[in-house]
């Protein structure tokens, strides 16, 4: 590609560029580009159904902003009267052709998946009672923590990975505390606490006594993948829709806690968001259930940010917010 036809294919990609992206939406890309190394289209090529577009759309965000910046390097060093522009034209070329390749990467979407979102393939798996209980009933004892854990307290298979600590409290008390996974100084809680009355749910009793069995304390921790393959293996077992992944459970939790009458604020603290308006892109509580769920209180390390309310910067200016603390055990590390 020439130079003129360099400015004109970067012209095109960018026209349409969001520039003002959310900061979780920052947080995210920047995970993904510090990961990727050397090997974008590989990288790209590994990344599962669940994460594919947002690597591809994190990938093409770096990479057609190195194209501009390498373009305007390249105008800048002739400004100054260089001639040897042979490098730069050539590191132009391969950030377009990595745009190209990118960009023609697609993943192909089954029958069942097809058109449908989390929220939609939810509502279906609503109608016929609470797949939960199939799931758990087909879960191996490898999988069985983790599909409780998912199912009870709607946490992210990340702060799974991270360790979440599950402590008994009296007869039927359930304390889960979870170290936040998408935290940063806008964006998520560093540490949250859910707790849980066992005679509330079935569920959650036979969670309460797996921990009183291992002693009234237990540290729980597995890998995203092995989380997932966990609950593949338990649906195809029970005879459910394999697209059912671990955040399926993280969107009946959030439905479990709008239909329970919770506030949009108690529902942020408890799925971990530390604005309101996250809420809204998870189940609407007419996919939750009545009787499921069994969530009695909830505590965060830092304030959730009520829609319309200030902005972090905002609250910046106005000093550090004051926690909303329960009074809750912290557990040992």
């Amino acid at each position: 590609m020439t130079l003129d036809e360099l400015r004109q294919f970067s012209a095109d990609q960018i026209k349409d560029m969001k520039f003002d992206l959310a900061l979780s939406t920052q947080a995210d890309y920047g995970r993904i580009n510090r990961a990727v190394g050397g090997d974008f289209v590989a990288y790209l090529r590994s990344a599962p159904n669940s994460t594919f577009y947002k690597r591809k759309a994190a990938l093409l965000w770096r990479l057609r902003f190195s194209l501009a910046e390498s373009i305007a390097d390249i105008d800048e060093a002739s400004a100054r009267g260089e001639t040897n522009l042979g490098w730069r034209l050539d590191q132009a070329r391969v950030y377009a052709e990595l745009v190209k390749s990118i960009a023609a990467e697609t993943r192909k979407q089954s029958r069942s998946q097809k058109g449908k979102s989390k929220k939609i393939g939810l509502k279906a798996l609503s109608k016929t009672g609470d797949f939960r209980d199939r799931l758990v009933e087909a879960a191996g004892k490898a999988g069985l923590i983790g599909i409780l854990v998912l199912s009870i307290a709607g946490v992210r298979p990340a702060e799974i990975e991270r360790g979440v600590t599950l402590q008994a409290s009296g007869d039927h008390g359930l304390d889960i505390h979870i170290r936040g996974a998408k935290h940063t100084e806008a964006t998520g809680h560093e540490r949250r606490a859910q707790r849980h009355d066992a005679r509330k749910w079935n569920l959650t009793a036979k969670l309460l006594a797996l921990v009183k069995k291992a002693g009234g304390k237990l540290l729980f921790s597995r890998r995203p993948d092995l989380l997932r393959d966990d609950i593949k293996r338990a649906a195809a077992r029970a005879k459910l829709p394999l697209t059912i992944s671990p955040y399926t459970l993280r969107h009946r939790f959030s439905a479990d806690l709008k239909k329970a009458g919770w506030s949009p604020v108690e529902v942020a603290k408890a799925m971990g968001h530390a604005s309101t308006r996250t809420g809204g892109r998870y189940a609407r509580k007419q996919s939750g259930g009545s009787g499921t769920g069994s969530m009695t209180a909830v505590w965060t390390s830092g304030e959730v940010r009520e829609f319309g309310k200030p902005t972090p910067e905002e609250y910046a200016k106005l000093g550090s917010p004051k926690s909303n603390v329960l009074a809750f055990e912290e557990p040992e590390p």
